[in-house]
């Protein structure tokens, strides 16, 4: 729009011409941009249509001559004010934020943003409450992301802010953003409700939000609650092991029941050394490897287990226990106790106390016998063409040539 008026070339232009003719529409102009700058300002009014109507008459503060602008011009100016509103609810990255505070129901989750340890290495992020441990980088990044994202569908009035029912004071969610540089601000969440909004009219299902850095009230679509609503479970980090398959030299399992097997990597790849020694089937290798390094919590059971928790979890005598030894690290042992009714199974590290559960794919993937870490022990699929006559023979094949 500023641009529409500082740069406007005008088509053409006349002198002693009446400009208060009512041919021109500019007595009574029903369109007036005014532009302020420094120094001063101007003012350009928009009339009527030339005969052709492709284009508009026009006149200027202080010029006597009359103008002919593009019709387009008009088009430009005559905008709702409420589409100028801006509607990010907020303007903001990852990337410069340094706290992450969310308080919902009866839970509050405060992320902290920590310098890697290398000058130009990426900030990491750990939660400082209800805990002090690791954050899931990835939930903690897009909470901040759907905030920067997030986009009000609409703006109560004055007098519709007086008269709603907005939930502030008791509200589902509020976010507070604290940045490297900048104020920190808050969000709140208020009551959810169902109104129309856009042009035409469509019923959505909005909730009203406060920004602590603008006075009106947004009407942001309802899902975007869900976006922020996270728990501590979903921040934290869920990682059971810190763990880079490539590293993987040698993984140890023992059990109680089934195959106990030791593999180890070589120069010309995965070999079994027990119970017996052979070349390893890679797929096998590979779906152990990968299980290990994607180990993650489906839940965390107890941070600092008693000794009758451990037995109740099956972990003082574990069912089995993985060996795992890397390049440029200590070995690692990860103890699995008893399944739970939902198939999951309590598992424990060497490198900490914490009890978890884990999901059965880790334990779905170790083998019951030998057999299944041989090469070649997978059968190639079974070809369904393989019992169809060769193409031309058969009773539905055409007759031969003179046949």
């Amino acid at each position: 729009i500023v641009e529409a008026v500082a740069l406007l070339r005008p088509v053409a232009s006349r002198e002693g011409v009446d400009l208060t003719d009512p041919e021109f529409g500019l007595a009574e102009a029903d369109l007036i941009a005014t532009l302020t700058y420094e120094g001063g300002s101007a003012t350009l009014k928009v009339g009527a249509e030339t005969p052709a109507g492709t284009q508009r008459f026009a006149e200027i503060a202080g010029d006597a001559r009359l103008f002919v602008v593009g019709a387009d011009l008009r088009t430009t100016l005559w905008t709702d004010p409420q589409s100028l509103r801006e509607k990010n609810v907020a303007e903001v990255t990852p990337e410069e934020v340094k706290q992450l505070t969310l308080d919902h129901a009866d839970e509050r989750v405060v992320a902290v943003s920590q310098p890697g340890a290398e000058p130009d290495a990426e900030a990491l992020w750990r939660l400082a409450a209800p805990i002090q441990t690791d954050a899931d980088e990835w939930n903690v990044k897009q909470v901040i992301s759907s905030i920067g994202d997030m986009t009000a569908e609409g703006f109560l009035s004055a007098d519709e802010a007086a008269r709603a029912d907005t939930g502030f004071d008791n509200a589902q969610a509020t976010v507070t953003i604290e940045r490297t540089e900048g104020e920190p601000f808050t969000l709140t969440f208020g009551n959810t409700a169902t109104r129309e909004l856009g042009e035409p009219a469509t019923e959505k299902e909005i909730i009203f939000v406060r920004s602590s850095q603008r006075p009106e009230i947004m009407m942001v679509r309802a899902g975007a609650l869900d976006e922020v609503q996270k728990t501590l479970f979903d921040l934290r980090d869920k990682s059971v092991l810190s763990l880079k398959r490539d590293d993987v030299t040698r993984v140890k399992v023992e059990r109680t029941e089934g195959l106990t097997f030791q593999i180890a990597r070589r120069p010309s790849g995965w070999f079994v050394e027990k119970p017996k020694n052979f070349e390893a089937r890679q797929g096998a290798v590979d779906d152990i490897l990968w299980d290990l390094e994607d180990l993650s919590a489906v839940e965390f059971v107890a941070d600092e287990p008693t000794p009758q928790q451990l037995r109740e979890f099956g972990l003082t005598v574990p069912q089995t226990a993985i060996t795992i030894e890397r390049r440029g690290a200590d070995p690692v042992k990860v103890l699995i106790g008893d399944s739970t009714p939902e198939n999951d199974y309590y598992a424990m590290t060497s490198e900490s106390k914490r009890v978890v559960k884990i999901s059965e794919f880790l334990m779905g993937d170790l083998p019951e016998d030998v057999k299944e870490l041989e090469k070649g022990s997978v059968e190639a699929p079974e070809n369904p063409f393989a019992s169809e006559p060769p193409a031309g023979e058969g009773p539905d094949a055409p007759p031969a040539p003179g046949g």
